[in-house]
């Protein structure tokens, strides 16, 4: 009984300890550090899907190649270059461009727990790079324009003043032009009804849509006319609307007039809250 109890204590207490040295080791679950690179060197990045993992360079990456663009998420921050993966268990190779050094990469999907959250990539030349010799440039050249500012910096005598001529200012002067032109081009007289008939002629100047219901006709009256002055009855137009420039139509202005004499028309119309007006003088034969 004693030797079944003994192996019962030693089942439970060094069995599990046998199991577990049988396990693979324990691995972190993700982490930071810093990998070195050069032309003949390719570093390993693990990566574990739902999580992405960030290589940080000193310069910055201009270009990006995947040997796999299917399987993998990845986007340019910055210095970074943040790698997502959409597989499992697959594995492609990585190259990334700076402006002086191209960067080599085994990227590595394989399911397990550890991978990285970021890498800190730097190019393992024991010399100084380029990167670092252009960062010098950079300091020695802003300590020469900080001593050539301060030479620039010291005061000199002002310039003498020069008398200021006030230019005069130029009258604006806006000129208008008209949208239409009208013309009188013959007048007749109704023989049954006795009106005066006078036909016009009208063209369109501006690029503005004209409508010619809008067009007002008023005879232009004065103190040494007859007792009964001009009246007009009814203005009539071939076309309503004059659209292009340059298009004309006719018109009819239909009038109630005693005796053959000259008088004048006034035509007005609006554009764009404008007025714009202009006077016909009709010349009518006298009876003899």
């Amino acid at each position: 009984m004693k030797r079944i109890k003994w192996l019962k204590y030693v089942f439970y207490f060094f069995l599990p300890i046998f199991l577990l040295g049988l396990s693979p080791p324990f691995l972190p679950i993700g982490g930071v550090r810093t990998v070195y690179v050069d032309d003949e060197k390719v570093e390993v990045i693990n990566l574990k899907m739902g999580q992405a993992t960030v290589l940080s360079f000193l310069e910055k990456p201009v270009k990006v190649n995947v040997g796999n663009k299917n399987y993998f998420n990845i986007e340019y921050i910055h210095n970074d270059v943040n790698i997502q993966p959409l597989q499992i268990l697959t594995q492609t190779n990585l190259f990334v461009y700076g402006k002086y050094h191209r960067y080599g990469f085994v990227l590595r999907v394989n399911g397990s727990d550890r991978y990285d959250d970021l890498v800190k990539v730097r190019w393992s030349d024991s010399e100084n790079t380029l990167l670092e010799k252009n960062k010098e440039t950079k300091e020695q050249a802003k300590v020469v324009s900080t001593q050539a500012l301060q030479v620039a910096l010291v005061p000199s005598p002002p310039p003498l003043p020069l008398p200021v001529q006030q230019p005069l200012p130029t009258p604006k002067v806006e000129v208008v032009l008209p949208l239409l032109e009208i013309k009188c081009i013959k007048i007749t007289i109704d023989p049954i009804r006795k009106f005066h008939l006078v036909d016009l002629e009208i063209t369109k100047l501006q690029n503005e849509v004209i409508n010619l219901k809008e067009l007002k006709m008023n005879i232009v009256t004065d103190s040494t006319q007859a007792v009964t002055p001009p009246k007009i009855i009814e203005v009539v137009f071939k076309k309503d609307q004059l659209n292009d420039v340059g298009e004309k139509t006719k018109g009819r202005i239909i009038m109630k007039k005693i005796t053959k004499s000259d008088f004048k028309i006034e035509a007005s119309y609006f554009s764009d809250k404008q007025m714009f007006k202009q006077i016909l003088t009709v010349k009518e034969k006298k009876e003899e």
